[in-house]
């Protein structure tokens, strides 16, 4: 093989290495940013919704709860840690602690619900490191959905660092794969000839 070809695949897979480099890396910041996370349905429940009345959560992922109420004036609870089905009848929630937004606010990526929304609500919670955000909405289904993230600056800095290396690892091999079928295919060449 002479010097240009293989100073056009040696480029090759450098550019391959620099491109899952920065795919990696969009990931990464995607996956922090919350754009790459999908809205959930919740357990259906026993009457249609028509109003989320009040949601709260903490510093975990299954620290969130939110109250419900559906078409017959019932009011529903699902709280944290719940199995399916999580709803239990409850009282009108008095003294439900709403938690204020994180400031600075957090600023994830939300994509839109699957169906168009009745009735929605976001809350959030924040420490000195992390922030928290639980979207919950009503669709036009009938059910009752929820999108939540969490992101923190060691969390972020490992997904993008991650993510880069990865990608960057990835492409490295693809373009040395790229340079060694191409000499084989030289070689077999050069000595069926």
């Amino acid at each position: 093989m002479n010097r240009t070809k293989t100073g056009t695949l040696v480029l090759l897979a450098l550019a391959l290495l620099l491109l899952g480099g920065l795919a990696g890396g969009w990931l990464g910041y995607g996956y922090q940013r919350g754009s790459l996370v999908s809205w959930q349905p919740l357990p259906p429940l026993p009457a249609r919704p028509v109003k989320i009345l009040a949601a709260g959560t903490g510093m975990s992922r299954y620290a969130w709860f939110v109250y419900v109420q559906t078409s017959d004036q019932r009011v529903y609870y699902c709280p944290p840690y719940a199995a399916d089905p999580c709803w239990e009848e409850s009282a009108w929630p008095q003294d439900v602690s709403i938690n204020p937004p994180c400031d600075p606010p957090l600023h994830f990526t939300v994509p839109s619900p699957p169906r168009p929304v009745i009735d929605s609500l976001q809350v959030q919670a924040c420490n000195f490191e992390a922030g928290y955000q639980v979207n919950l909405a009503i669709l036009e289904d009938g059910r009752v959905w929820k999108w939540q993230h969490v992101a923190s600056g060691l969390l972020g800095l490992t997904f993008l660092v991650g993510g880069t290396c990865c990608g960057s690892i990835g492409g490295l091999l693809g373009g040395l794969a790229i340079v060694v079928i191409r000499r084989r295919k030289q070689r077999n060449k050069d000595a069926s000839a």
